[in-house]
């Protein structure tokens, strides 16, 4: 267990930055480029976006439900993860502070019942970027009387699904 100094809360709370606040960053700065692809190449991109998403909130609910299975019964089971990942939708504004909080808490003590906690917490902040990614596609192909489920649209969430199931070989191989 590394040791509690105001050094280590200093690195933990930089990883946390790095995994909470800065893919939401690129993900903005991004989002101009898509702009200037035209219709097609945006609802592809931010397709693609949610097709990785989608992949990672399956993956990461799958975890913490997992994790909470190890947990003794009172501490309520999966009931609990849905609860603190409806929580987290709700509470949209939390940004990228789980991910901060989460990094402290795991970094220094290790407990099956605040890593499902988190790792739901997580899970809830990735369905609210579904939902307002899929909000923003549904209102772009509405504008310009497009079908919801073009072949860049369709394209795009397969081929994020894709990429992320690739990974997930490649990193448990």
């Amino acid at each position: 267990m590394p040791s509690s100094s105001v050094a280590t809360f200093g690195r933990y709370a930089l990883l946390g930055i790095y995994v909470g606040f800065i893919p939401v960053s690129l993900g903005l700065l991004w989002y101009p480029f898509l702009r200037r692809l035209g219709r097609g190449g945006r609802q592809a991109g931010l397709s693609l976006t949610v097709g990785l998403l989608i992949f990672l909130l399956f993956d990461t609910g799958a975890a913490a439900l997992e994790l909470i299975a190890t947990t003794p019964g009172v501490f309520g089971g999966a009931p609990l993860v849905f609860l603190v990942t409806l929580l987290a939708i709700l509470l949209a504004a939390l940004a990228g502070l789980p991910a901060v909080l989460g990094v402290w808490i795991g970094g220094f003590i290790y407990n099956a019942l605040f890593a499902a906690i988190f790792l739901a917490l997580g899970a809830g902040a990735i369905a609210q970027v579904v939902y307002e990614v899929g909000r923003l596609i549904l209102r772009q192909s509405r504008e310009e009387g497009a079908p919801l489920l073009s072949p860049a649209t369709f394209g795009g969430l397969a081929a994020g699904i894709a990429i992320m199931y690739a990974t997930a070989l490649l990193v448990a191989a």
